[in-house]
């Protein structure tokens, strides 16, 4: 049995065993792109596990932070740049 949790109204539907296994058969390609999305979704748990476990408070907020640089866009319809650095 698996637990949703949904971000924002949508709606769901149950497709049994019997349903998918046949979908499966006549679709084998669906099983690569499934394998694609465990196995990125495995990686960055091992990550964010490895992370939380043996990367000191600074690598870890270097690793949560927007890349150091320069940054340039618009904020409030005026042209803007920046130069960011984590630990300056």
């Amino acid at each position: 049995m698996a637990s949703v949790f949904a971000i924002r109204d949508c709606e769901l539907r149950f497709v049994g065993r019997d349903a998918f296994e046949e979908c499966m058969a006549q679709h084998p390609e669906i099983y690569r792109y499934l394998d694609n999305v465990l196995a990125a979704r495995l990686r960055e748990t091992n990550e964010a596990v490895a992370a939380a476990n043996f990367l000191t408070v600074e690598a870890r907020l270097a690793r949560a932070a927007p890349p150091a640089g320069r940054w340039e866009g618009y904020l409030g319809g005026v042209r803007t740049a920046a130069r960011t650095e984590l630990f300056p």
